[in-house]
């Protein structure tokens, strides 16, 4: 970055400190007008595209389906359409390019003041639903593209939670919205700053990409490998099936009930009475889909009983197993109870193949034959009967080799990506508050 003032001498004092003498803090009331929102019942919503259709944008989309700052309809895929025969002539106000839907509700503090800008509307018809508050720059003095980072200011964002209300859902009104200050670089410096912050979107969109990419891959290479369809020339001297009541497998392959593969530890650690102090692994802290941990709490300030696992023994979410939880141990520790900790029989199995078989397509359908409703339960007793096909202990430890390799080229984009963000995050804030300053082109 450049020219930036060590000493503040070309700073002022502000009610949210020091910022540059050329900056401005204004009321949102001042610079922007607030349009009409309508809600509709998600029955009312769908996602067949005609060109009637009439979008509809709903807090909930923002919060977890529109994951970029811009919402732009000639990328954008999921947007949800309503029925137009629906839709009131003057209910609500039709949105055009440039225009803030802000979220007033948010389950948690990070979430107040989520907001997404319009971009590329063409003649498409759009309104702004359920729990949003969308406003229309009238003054022109924000730059397309730096909008959605008004709020995104550690100063306004505070701001924001302070007006906040409620216990277990918070809100933000239009009347406090309104009342809110705000801090705007000159237009020059905003476009700018949105032109940087643009680069890490990119950068990150890119990395995503081949994350997903990369994930496909592996999941290819998994459907081929745990089924036989493709197989390693120093196991096969010429492929040849055997046959069996399931079909045709390869010939040195069997297919072994689930509870003949797998042992299902019993061990618990009751922390009332257990001096020793565990890591310990909570539903929340597996991510989706991805076999990575993404924290651990203290077993010593737990008070419930839980499972005891060790290094190498794998672990999957038995509740809402759709998620996809697993994690191969890579240390000692305790986790819920609604985790499983698998053991992998070694007459049959190993461990390391044992993370790859519970990620087949066979075996999450099999555990989503599930007890409960709201909250359903894989079943053990149903899933130790099924069979699945299984190779020689030596042919399970190169597949599980080669596809470890597929999760290693996986995981350093994953924290490539990770590192994308946290740069992004801390660029934002020294170019958002002014601490540092884009004078010219970078």
């Amino acid at each position: 970055m450049n020219n930036y003032s060590q000493n503040k001498v070309d700073y002022k004092n502000t009610k949210f400190g020091f910022i540059p003498d050329n900056w401005r803090v204004v009321r949102i009331s001042d610079g922007f007008s607030f349009l009409s929102t309508t809600s509709y019942s998600r029955n009312d919503v769908h996602y067949e595209n005609t060109p009637e259709s009439i979008f509809y944008i709903h807090y909930g989309d923002i919060h977890s389906t529109f994951k970029k700052s811009i919402l732009d309809f000639e990328k954008e895929e999921n947007i949800p359409v309503l029925i137009p025969s629906i839709v009131k002539n003057g209910d609500t106000t039709f949105l055009q390019n440039g225009d803030l839907i802000i979220v007033d509700a948010s389950e948690d503090y990070e979430g107040i003041g989520t907001c997404i800008e319009i971009r590329n509307i063409g003649n498409r018809k759009v309104i702004s639903g359920l729990h949003t508050i969308a406003i229309r720059d009238i003054e022109n003095n924000t730059a397309s593209g730096f909008r959605p980072y008004i709020f995104k200011n550690r100063h306004i964002s505070l701001a924001l939670k302070t007006i906040a209300t409620g216990s277990k859902v918070y809100g933000i009104s239009k009347t406090n919205l309104s009342k809110l200050e705000i801090i705007l670089p000159p237009i020059d410096e905003q476009q700018k700053i949105a032109r940087i912050l643009s680069a890490y979107d990119r950068a990150i969109e890119t990395t995503e990409k081949l994350i997903n990419k990369k994930q496909r891959r592996k999941k290819g290479l998994m459907q081929q490998l745990l089924t036989g369809e493709s197989r390693f020339t120093e196991f096969v001297n010429s492929y040849k099936l055997g046959k069996t009541k399931l079909g045709s497998i390869p010939k040195n392959w069997e297919y072994v009930e689930f509870g003949n593969i797998v042992e299902l530890s019993k061990e618990k650690y009751n922390p009332s009475n257990n001096v020793y102090d565990f890591k310990c692994i909570e539903l929340a802290n597996i991510d989706q889909e991805t076999g990575k941990i993404n924290g651990y709490i203290n077993s010593s300030i737990q008070k419930s009983i839980k499972n005891r696992f060790y290094k190498g023994d794998v672990l999957f979410g038995k509740l809402r197993p759709y998620l996809k939880k697993y994690w191969l141990a890579e240390f000692d520790g305790v986790c819920t109870t609604e985790i499983w900790v698998l053991k992998a029989k070694t007459k049959y199995c190993i461990n390391k193949y044992l993370i790859y078989l519970i990620q087949q397509q066979k075996f999450i359908e099999a555990t989503n034959r599930t007890t409960g409703t709201k909250m359903p339960r894989a079943d053990w007793n149903y899933l130790i009967e099924l069979p699945f096909l299984i190779p020689p202990l030596a042919e399970q430890q190169k597949i599980a080799f080669v596809l470890s390799i597929a999760d290693n080229e996986i995981k350093i984009l994953q924290k490539q990506l990770e590192r994308l963000k946290v740069q992004k995050k801390g660029i934002m804030q020294v170019l958002l508050t002014g601490e540092k300053r884009v004078v010219h082109e970078q």
